[in-house]
């Protein structure tokens, strides 16, 4: 039971990756589609994203869970500061999506202004996601504590019957 939920556990990373991904790409499809003819994001315009593109993110996603996987599980990295592990996860996650870039041909890599639009739609995505993630946890943190709280009064309240 417990090893089928941390494979839903994953799974469901996954498909949250890809769908604020996909997300992302429609925003920037509707926005960007028209002017973005040479690229093969933007194949469609702004009517939509082509289905290889789809997949493409998808194995994104897939690689990025278990590089999550990696930074943020116990028993592979322990002795890494929770803020070391975030900035090696968002290095290895643009070092990861670039690869995509030059293998899948996302954009014309010889342009400037597409490294600095990527660049900055990355940055942007990623702080959104760190804020998430920090606000996650600061609010699992507090209640963790008040359940603490909680505990040692009861424990009181028992010492002092």
């Amino acid at each position: 039971m417990k090893k089928g939920t941390k494979i839903l556990d994953y799974m469901i990373l996954i498909l949250c990756v890809f769908g604020f991904s996909m997300v992302c790409m429609g925003i920037f499809t509707i926005i960007l589609g028209n002017l973005a003819s040479e690229s093969p994001l933007f194949a469609l315009a702004d009517k939509g994203i082509p289905i290889p593109i789809m997949f493409e993110f998808l194995l994104l996603s897939i690689i990025i869970g278990c590089l999550r996987y990696l930074f943020f599980t116990h028993k592979i990295i322990q002795e890494l500061s929770v803020t070391t592990r975030i900035i090696g996860m968002v290095v290895s996650v643009f070092i990861c999506s670039s690869l995509f870039i030059f293998i899948f041909n996302w954009f014309p890599v010889h342009m400037w202004q597409s490294w600095l639009s990527y660049f900055t739609s990355f940055s942007i995505c990623s702080t959104v996601g760190i804020t998430v993630a920090i606000v996650k946890n600061n609010l699992e943190n507090k209640r963790l504590e008040e359940g603490l709280d909680r505990i040692k009064q009861q424990w009181r309240e028992e010492n002092e019957k």
